[in-house]
């Protein structure tokens, strides 16, 4: 993986509220365009003299096919991205669109981008047209091959399952509130794999889900507090543990995916009820 996907990371997490905003698929698409950076540095061809900044080309296709989405996805990304002020295109006289991504150290200094490089029709639901395919994909393959093997990590190469996970543990965190070390955990059980993990979680919070709709049903006055993880000490402190638990036995027990999925979410549900119960709200603390 190249410095710059490295550099991205962690301003996922950080405070800076323009990435924050980016949905997952935006945080992978941001990062392969920024990647691709790298190499367009190494090629003059990819330098605008009139922003003074270097572009890169990429296609509509190929980062739906690196984000495992569709064409109009990206093109929705592109525009967020660029309402954002992480992104800013420019049309070429032959249809051609050139990205700039605003980079790091340009976002912490609170760098405005170059008015002249914001697109007044980024607004345009088809900002790259179908008759440049060709220019694109051109393009495209001049980028990756700017510098040499030794120097130049291609973009197909990096594992952006560990940018998927990088990005919905730190969503989990962030808005969901789940524990930290309940995200470790889950990711830890994924074995590298956004889908397995989405699958965990979304047991998880389905049996919190159906614990809160019972105690609301029943009009209990703390239904909502005694089923959050930011607010009831006992998920907190023992859902990591529960989770390594339940799924070891649920692999040791199951025998298939249906079986598996109802043993996660009965045992979860009856996690979620005990520590439901033994909620204090008046001192907020274990009991």
């Amino acid at each position: 993986m190249t410095k710059k996907v490295k550099q991205f990371i962690p301003l996922i997490q950080s405070d800076n509220e323009a990435y924050n905003q980016l949905s997952i698929v935006e945080q992978v698409a941001f990062s392969a365009i920024y990647d691709r950076l790298s190499s367009s540095e190494k090629n003059e061809g990819f330098f605008d003299k009139k922003l003074g900044k270097h572009f890169v080309i990429y296609s509509n296709e190929e980062l739906a096919k690196l984000t495992k989405t569709s064409s109009r996805t990206i093109t929705r990304a592109i525009k967020h991205m660029c309402n954002l002020g992480l992104l800013s295109i420019k049309r070429t006289f032959n249809g051609v669109h050139k990205l700039f991504p605003v980079l790091p150290d340009e976002m912490a200094r609170n760098v405005d981008i170059t008015p002249h490089a914001k697109l007044a029709d980024t607004h345009t639901p088809n900002w790259r047209t179908n008759h440049t395919n060709i220019n694109h994909n051109k393009n495209t393959n001049n980028t990756i091959n700017t510098a040499s093997e030794s120097e130049t990590f291609p973009i197909s190469n990096i594992n952006l399952e560990k940018l998927y996970i990088k990005a919905y543990s730190s969503m989990l965190k962030s808005k969901l509130n789940m524990p930290e070390t309940a995200v470790k955990t889950l990711e830890a059980f994924s074995f590298g794999n956004i889908d397995v993990m989405k699958e965990y979680t979304t047991l998880i919070l389905k049996a919190k889900k159906c614990v809160f709709n019972t105690a609301n049903s029943q009009k209990y006055q703390y239904a909502k507090q005694s089923t959050q993880f930011e607010t009831n000490q006992f998920i907190k402190e023992e859902l990591s543990e529960t989770i390594t638990r339940v799924l070891i036995s649920a692999k040791n027990k199951a025998k298939n995916k249906e079986w598996f999925n109802k043993f996660v979410m009965k045992s979860f549900i009856a996690f979620f009820e005990e520590c439901a119960e033994k909620f204090n709200p008046q001192a907020n603390v274990l009991i």
